[in-house]
């Protein structure tokens, strides 16, 4: 397990840096992806939980996606994976409770990049990639500094927690209106 005692807190003069934005779509038609519980819709926010969700529960909501339908299935569903004798193994009936859906925004995202070390160096001196994986509190610290920030991010862009070569976004709740299933 990672070492996330010396992973930092977000600091305070953060809100007088610019955050390094990363526009999406970045092709034409371009959708993201959710692996998401048949009960709900693709497009819910969450506010009580999550990586990246608001430490106190309450001050905004997080959507969670792939940017390809790879991506949203390990995302979604490597949590809940059982090792079996031939691999890694998923229930039937968890399948059967889950769909994945395509989501396209009517906007231009713009994306707290959590991709790479350039990026991260310029939020944080010790910022790295274990912001992705770390505690909760510490993921949700950061969020809250993002979201609240005079930028004002659409949300972030990192690299997938159970598959690093992919990357997936947590929007904020304020571009709810501009996204469509």
């Amino acid at each position: 397990m990672a070492a996330w005692a010396d992973l930092p807190d977000p600091p305070d003069e953060l809100k007088s840096r610019r955050l390094p934005i990363l526009e999406f779509p970045v092709q034409s038609n371009q959708q993201l992806f959710r692996c998401h519980k048949r009960t709900r819709g693709p497009i819910y926010f969450n506010r009580t939980e999550g990586r990246f969700g608001p430490p106190d529960g309450a001050s905004f909501g997080m959507c969670y996606f792939g940017m390809d339908a790879g991506c949203a299935f390990l995302e979604g569903l490597m949590d809940h994976v059982a090792d079996g004798t031939t691999g890694a193994v998923v229930s039937m009936s968890l399948i059967r409770q889950r769909c994945i859906c395509a989501v396209t925004s009517s906007s231009m995202l713009r994306l707290v990049n959590l991709t790479d070390g350039r990026s991260l160096k310029s939020i944080h001196a010790k910022l790295d990639s274990r912001i992705a994986d770390c505690s909760h509190d510490k993921s949700q610290a950061w969020a809250h500094a993002f979201w609240s920030h005079p930028d004002e991010p659409d949300g972030i862009v990192y690299r997938a927690r159970n598959g690093p070569e992919r990357y997936a976004v947590a929007l904020f709740d304020r571009v709810e209106g501009d996204l469509k299933h």
